[in-house]
């Protein structure tokens, strides 16, 4: 397809399709950071600039928004190789030029994890998609990765050669998709857009980040678990952002615990060093209950973000699995039973007493279907009338 006036870097234009027109990319990084995806094709490296494409990192790795690349056969990957933008990507291409075209159409196929993936099945069950994907038609051209990324899921490969075609990977707090190959349009061949909306739209919904009900862009928080027993230690993470979508840079901030009815307490949250704007801390929980966690992000202070999680009482017979056999033997006694081993199995048959089966059948049927209430009428309407005659009565 044509490339729209955006892509060519023109300001004019109806502003693309969807319900909020876009007439150009993105001129400041806090513009950028309010989207939650960004799909990037075939686009000229020229398009770009280097402060933005440095935003496009930052916009994958600190806000937590995700990328969807669609390689072509001009511009990208080859000439993002050695930007930022390949930093993120889930695969390494190497200097040299390296694609595959084929006067044979082949197949994508899906590798193990892509039959798992909820964004790769195209029929309710994975049997029907398995069927699906195996008559989709297939592609003629891909770009060839010299390797994947630790941590990349390769979703699907080439039939024969094994090489990735659709990898995802998480990228700091975001993630990027990558399909290297843009012949998807294939696919809608004789079902129209049946498969290929389907697949792309699942893609998508499956990039969206996951905003908790009460985090935000700015302030988010959580625990390892959302259950808990009491004397376990509950580890709390956090990623804060200022107002103009940069990590906080403080070296610790402050977490408010709250347990239901009780009073709030304060926890420590100290930088990590995986990732710019993100923090971790550990409390011990000495009481059961519904506890609240809250944070804000020093440079907004009106924006909070809380999580939930709940902490029960031990139990005994968790905390002390081994075997107590005066403890087993009492309760026995005391509720009529009896203890035995493992190797007095074999007398439990004898211990249970037999007792007779009483089995009540109920049968119930229509007076009308009953032959004796028919006869008993019959009888009584024949003697009335016999009287009858004889009396001189009819």
């Amino acid at each position: 397809p044509s490339i729209p006036p955006l892509a060519r870097g023109g300001v004019g234009g109806v502003g693309g399709e969807g319900n909020k027109p876009i007439y150009r990319f993105p001129p400041d990084r806090r513009t950028l950071f309010a989207y939650d995806i960004l799909i990037l094709g075939d686009v000229p490296r020229s398009f770009f600039s280097d402060a933005q494409l440095r935003d496009i990192q930052r916009f994958v790795e600190e806000r937590g928004g995700s990328l969807l690349v669609i390689v072509g056969d001009k511009h990208l990957p080859w000439e993002y190789r050695h930007t930022p933008l390949a930093d993120v990507f889930p695969v390494v291409f190497s200097d040299a030029r390296e694609e595959v075209n084929s006067e044979e159409e082949f197949r994508l196929e899906l590798t193990t994890d892509g039959k798992l993936n909820p964004m790769m099945l195209l029929a309710d069950t994975p049997e029907e998609s398995e069927r699906i994907w195996r008559q989709l038609p297939g592609v003629f051209w891909c770009a060839v990765a010299q390797r994947t990324k630790p941590g990349a899921t390769v979703l699907a490969v080439h039939p024969e050669r094994k090489l990735p075609l659709m990898v995802v990977q998480p990228v700091g707090a975001g993630k990027c998709f990558m399909s290297l190959t843009d012949s998807t349009w294939r696919w809608r061949y004789r079902v129209g857009d049946k498969h290929f909306y389907r697949f792309w739209g699942q893609v998508v919904r499956s990039l969206i980040p996951r905003e908790l009900p009460s985090d935000n862009r700015f302030a988010k928080v959580g625990t390892d678990r959302t259950r808990y027993r009491v004397g376990e230690r509950v580890l709390i993470r956090a990623r804060l952002l200022d107002g103009n979508f940069f990590p906080v840079k403080n070296r610790e901030v402050t977490a408010t615990v709250k347990r239901e009815g009780g009073a709030p307490m304060t926890v420590r949250l100290e930088r990590t060093p995986v990732s710019l704007g993100t923090f971790a801390g550990e409390f011990l929980i000495e009481r059961e209950g519904k506890y609240v966690v809250a944070i804000a992000s020093p440079a907004q202070p009106n924006v909070q973000a809380v999580a939930h999680f709940i902490a029960e009482s031990s139990s005994l017979e968790l905390d002390e699995p081994q075997l107590n056999e005066p403890l087993l033997k009492q309760i026995a006694a005391v509720s009529g039973g009896r203890y035995l081993t493992p190797r007095d199995a074999y007398t439990l048959p004898a211990l249970i007493k037999s007792q007779p089966l009483k089995v009540v059948r109920q049968f119930e049927s229509d007076l009308w279907s009953a032959p004796l209430p028919l006869l008993l009428f019959a009888l009584l309407l024949t003697t009335e009338w016999v009287l009858r005659k004889r009396k001189g009565l009819l």
